[in-house]
């Protein structure tokens, strides 16, 4: 009897400590849960938070595509393009400097505003100077508004969304110039002033409710600000991540600090300190792989190759360049997601050349050939190949060339030196706007076509050797990568770096 009563003590026991593990288990399961679902939310708050300051950027970003619908205004038109042009360059040198002084959002702010003053001169234009005028003033804000906008949405996108928030950049600037050179084939000029005024007017108003940098309250030493700004971007629930963040902020500015500190050491001249801190391997590097990429994208963009089959007048063949060119940087947007740069841009580089070799080919061959092709034939390939060039550059070189110098450079120069960049690239863009129809003339539109795939080759292959692969990499991490190299050359093989942040060590490699 006593043996029975042992063995239901025993089951009863048994019994109660399988079902405290089972209790054990479900309370387990259900914080897991409650974690994941609150992981889930702050993922979600810290995407639209993201999402709101793209979404200023991509406004400006339009309003920066419709300013170049006055090239094409009906007064004064040998005029307006010139000086829309020239200002372009000046408003990216003194964005650059002025971000890095006063910060991102006041420069935006006047930017956007200077930009509705720009579009209401316009709209009440009543003679020839002041069209000139609007134009100046228009054309200066593209390029201030273009940097700004390409800077804040570096630093304030996750590394796993950047690549894709700079591609809806593109793809709002060629939107924006596409719509307002379709509206200003069918409405006046005033109505078009006016309603591109809204561009600028709504971002305008968005940029009073949004915050400042991060990076750039850091690089002043406004701690709690920076705080505040990174909380905002984490959102609520990821406190934690904003705080390793801050800390990650302050361990760079101290890096910085000891770096300037040291190219300093020796002198008292303030210009010899600056002409040491600019050919630091962390700045002279990524400056000139950004810079070298802008000026190949300047000689072998779509502009080039568009104007000879358009016999170098239509502008509106320009406007739809700028449509077509939204499927290619919608799917770039989608890709960045997935691949890497290098690997969208070698693909885009040897897709350019194989168009443009093809197109020359074609032409070389039905201006030297007894039996030319037939016109149909010859038509409908060279609208593909176009398209296809077209298309493929905007894949890849043309949201990289954005894309790069903002990804590579250091936080404490990275406005000023983009700006300076951004600047080239337009003063490249001009040059080659203004000589491409002469350079057809003297080489033929064959040899056009070819200089057009010996410049595609040539940026592929220097992309593929000096540009090391930033998917999924913060600009920090970057700026370590360029720290420890001394070389230029970047390697093909992975290669891993010890990172010490909020101290834990984490590997980061590049391809």
């Amino acid at each position: 009897m006593w043996g029975s009563i042992r063995n239901m003590m025993t089951t009863a026991r048994n019994e109660g400590r399988k079902q405290q593990d089972s209790t054990r288990i479900c309370s387990q399961e259900r914080e897991n849960v409650g974690c994941d679902r609150d992981e889930t939310t702050a993922s979600t708050w810290s995407l639209c938070a993201q999402v709101k300051m793209a979404g200023a950027c991509w406004l400006l970003s339009a309003a920066c595509g419709t300013s170049l619908w006055i090239s094409d205004y009906n007064a004064a038109p040998s005029a307006v393009l010139p000086s829309h042009s020239m200002a372009t360059p000046f408003g990216s040198l003194i964005a650059g400097v002025a971000m890095d002084r006063w910060g991102r959002r006041p420069v935006a702010i006047f930017g956007a505003g200077l930009f509705v003053i720009g579009w209401w001169v316009l709209a009440a234009a009543q003679n020839h100077a002041t069209v000139i005028a609007g134009a100046l003033i228009n054309g200066y804000c593209k390029g201030h508004l273009m940097t700004v906008v390409m800077v804040l949405t570096v630093e304030f996108s996750d590394p796993s969304t950047r690549g894709t928030l700079v591609a809806l950049v593109g793809v709002a600037f060629a939107v924006g110039c596409g719509l307002a050179g379709g509206l200003g084939l069918y409405l006046d000029r005033r109505i078009v002033s006016g309603l591109a005024s809204l561009l600028p007017l709504v971002s305008l108003a968005a940029w009073f409710f949004l915050p400042e940098s991060a990076v750039w309250l850091a690089r002043k030493h406004r701690m709690i600000e920076a705080r505040r700004t990174l909380r905002w971007v984490c959102g609520t629930g990821r406190e934690n991540q904003a705080q390793v963040e801050h800390e990650d902020l302050m361990r760079r500015r101290r890096q910085d600090e000891e770096e300037d500190f040291r190219n300093s050491a020796g002198t008292s001249r303030p210009v010899l300190k600056k002409w040491r801190m600019l050919t630091s391997p962390t700045l002279h590097r990524p400056f000139f792989i950004g810079l070298i990429l802008n000026v190949a994208q300047a000689v072998c963009g779509a502009y080039s190759l568009v104007p000879r089959f358009a016999n170098c007048a239509k502008r509106e063949d320009e406007f739809l360049v700028e449509l077509l060119r939204v499927p290619a940087l919608l799917a770039a947007a989608l890709c960045l997601r997935r691949v890497g740069r290098r690997y969208l841009s070698v693909t885009s580089g040897l897709c350019s050349c194989a168009c443009a070799l093809t197109l020359g080919v074609l032409h070389y061959v039905q201006l030297n050939n007894n039996r030319p092709i037939p016109a149909q034939t010859n038509v409908i390939v060279t609208l593909f190949l176009a398209l296809l060039y077209v298309e493929s550059n905007s894949w890849g070189f043309s949201i990289l060339s954005l894309l790069i110098p903002c990804e590579l450079l250091p936080g404490k120069v990275r406005a000023t030196l983009c700006g300076v960049i951004f600047a080239v690239h337009d003063i490249f863009v001009c040059i080659i706007y203004s000589i491409r129809c002469r350079i057809c003339d003297v080489f033929g539109t064959y040899g056009m076509l070819w200089i057009l795939a010996i410049a595609s080759v040539l940026c592929t292959i220097f992309v593929y050797i000096f540009l090391p692969e930033t998917k999924d990499r913060s600009c920090g991490e970057i700026q370590d990568h360029f720290r420890q190299r001394s070389d230029l050359r970047m390697a093909k093989k992975p290669h891993s770096q010890n990172i010490e942040l909020n101290n834990e060590e984490r590997s980061c490699e590049f391809v």
